[in-house]
């Protein structure tokens, strides 16, 4: 990275922050006491990108009864999951959101569509709070090649 887009970042995450200090809505999603502490999460939270770390197709290519899962991470807190689902046409058939597991890195998709057969690609993207996403795709033939740290 050049270093005035690393300026740049910085002054938008103080911006970021500055923001969730002055508004109560943004600011009880933090859960910190102090200011200080609530600007700094919040300071770490844009700077930080959600990470998807791998994604099983459960139900799809035959497999029955076992939701999608996504491992997902993020320092702060993932807000949202989005799934969606490709066929080898590339048409992409459903989207919807994960649902949270109580482990919190684990999200869970129930497809609503019983045609699975024709589903070739699941994509997830993850949501922070400070509108960070990441997204991951894969061939649900080869659903975990590898595990992104």
């Amino acid at each position: 990275m050049k270093k005035q887009t690393d300026t740049a970042l910085l002054e938008k995450a103080k911006k970021y922050a500055e923001k969730v200090l002055k508004s109560t809505e943004l600011s009880k999603h933090y859960h910190l006491d102090s200011p200080q502490e609530l600007y700094d999460k919040a300071y770490l939270d844009y700077l930080t990108i959600p990470k998807i770390l791998g994604i099983f197709p459960g139900n799809l290519g035959g497999r029955k009864n076992k939701p999608i899962m996504i491992l997902a991470h993020e320092i702060c807190k993932i807000q949202q999951v989005e799934v969606k689902l490709e066929n080898y046409d590339g048409i992409i058939v459903e989207v919807g959101l994960a649902q949270q597991h109580y482990q919190k890195q684990k999200w869970y998709y129930s497809p609503k569509n019983a045609l699975f057969e024709n589903i070739a690609f699941v994509e997830a993207t993850a949501y922070d709070r400070a509108g960070n996403k990441c997204t991951k795709k894969i061939d649900i033939d080869q659903p975990v090649a590898e595990l992104q740290n």
